[in-house]
């Protein structure tokens, strides 16, 4: 079997998330759990569509989902629907449960639901996500020896007496503090 897959998601029959007379700017997010991780924790978010805006059906652009990353071909994976908001606070459209294998082998029709509006009157489901098509590709799933990661506060709030922050970011893996930063106002932007 291949390691990794190119896969063409689409929908149909999205909510219209954006009032009476809107629609939907929908994306899907792809949550597994990688190979060598604890299946018992929470999924990892492994793929990500760009939204498309002001749809109820759409087919997004093409994504690479690795074996690795969902842990093989047959371990669960969690394909969750969202409405894209410019303020970063996306609306929770539905989700539903599959595997790598089926993705790519029965062209699965995917029920996204909502568990908060299961038993509302008149709810069957939030749309169907299809695999309108996929492709066999290489990917490496080698991690990466060094990350670059990039943080930017706007607005922070105002904690000191004095009137400032002192702001700081935690890295984390798992339960275990890897790297605590403090900045200091000379690293701030005025």
């Amino acid at each position: 079997l291949p390691n990794a897959y190119e896969i063409t998601f689409a929908a149909a029959g999205l909510p219209r998330m954006d009032g009476i007379t809107g629609k939907s700017d929908p994306f899907l997010q792809i949550y597994a759990h990688p190979a060598g991780t604890n299946k018992s924790g929470s999924p990892v978010l492994v793929g990500m569509t760009k939204f498309v805006n002001d749809v109820v059906d759409c087919t997004w652009e093409p994504i690479t989902i690795s074996a690795g990353q969902c842990g093989g071909h047959d371990s669960a994976i969690i394909v969750r629907c969202y409405d894209h908001d410019a303020d970063g606070t996306h609306d929770f459209i539905g989700e539903a449960r599959t595997t790598l294998r089926e993705l790519v082998s029965t062209g699965p029709w995917l029920l996204l639901i909502n568990s908060k509006k299961v038993g509302s009157m008149g709810y069957k489901n939030s749309g169907i996500v299809t695999v309108g098509r996929h492709s066999a590709t290489q990917f490496n799933d080698t991690p990466p020896t060094t990350v670059t990661i990039s943080v930017k506060g706007h607005k922070l709030t105002k904690k000191d007496f004095a009137g400032k922050s002192d702001p700081y970011l935690i890295v984390k893996k798992g339960e275990k503090d890897r790297k605590s930063t403090r900045l200091n106002s000379s690293h701030l932007a005025h």
